[in-house]
C-alpha cells in the first residue's frame, strides 16, 4: 500500500515537473521494479514479472478477443462491410432518415459478426459517415450516430464480453 502510494506520488511529481508522460511512465515503472527487487524479504526474483505478465495474457481463449478486430478489418479491406452496408440501405428502403437507420442496422449485423464496438465502429464507419455527410447530415450527427449504433455490437453474440465470461 505504502509503495503504491509512492508510485503514483512519484508519477503525479514528475508530471507536474514537466517531464514528458513516457520518461514519468518508465520512471514510476522502473522505480517499482526496484521496489520489487529490494522490496520488504529482500525482494522477489525479478522473472516473476514476465512470468505474471504471461500468466495474464497467455489464457489460449482470450486470443479470439484480437481476431475478431482482425476480422472486422478483413471485411473492410475485401469489401463485405459494403456490402452489409448496401443489404443495410435496401432492407430500410425510403424512409425519412433512411441511411441512419442504415446505419444502425449495419452496425447490428457487424457487431453480430465480429462482436467487438471498436471494430464495429472503424469498418462501418470508415464508410457511413462520408456517405451521410455526403447525403445532407451533419458530420456531429454522422459520427455520433456511428458511435451510439456501434454500442449494440457488444450485446449480440458472438460478443467480446460473452467469450470472456464463457472461458472464466
Amino acid at each position: 500500500m505504502l509503495i503504491g502510494g509512492i508510485l503514483i506520488t512519484s508519477l503525479f511529481l514528475l508530471i507536474f515537473l514537466a517531464v514528458p508522460v513516457y520518461i514519468a511512465l518508465g520512471a514510476t515503472g522502473t522505480l517499482g521494479l526496484i521496489f520489487i527487487a529490494i522490496g520488504p524479504g529482500f525482494g522477489n526474483p525479478l522473472i516473476v514479472i514476465p512470468q505474471s505478465i504471461y500468466t495474464g495474457i497467455g489464457f489460449f481463449p482470450l486470443l479470439a478477443i484480437p481476431l475478431f478486430i482482425l476480422a472486422g478489418e478483413i471485411m473492410n479491406k475485401t469489401g463485405i462491410t459494403d456490402r452489409l452496408i448496401r443489404f443495410s440501405v435496401m432492407l430500410i428502403g425510403k424512409m425519412p432518415a433512411s441511411l441512419a437507420n442504415a446505419n444502425i442496422v449495419a452496425s447490428m449485423f457487424f457487431g453480430g459478426i465480429t462482436g467487438s464496438a471498436q471494430a464495429d465502429t472503424s469498418a462501418v464507419g470508415g464508410v457511413m459517415i462520408p456517405a451521410m455527410v455526403k447525403a445532407g447530415y451533419t458530420p456531429e450527427f454522422s459520427v455520433a450516430v456511428t458511435a451510439s449504433s456501434s454500442t449494440v455490437g457488444p450485446i449480440i453474440p458472438p460478443s467480446i464480453m460473452m467469450v470472456i465470461y464463457g472461458v472464466t
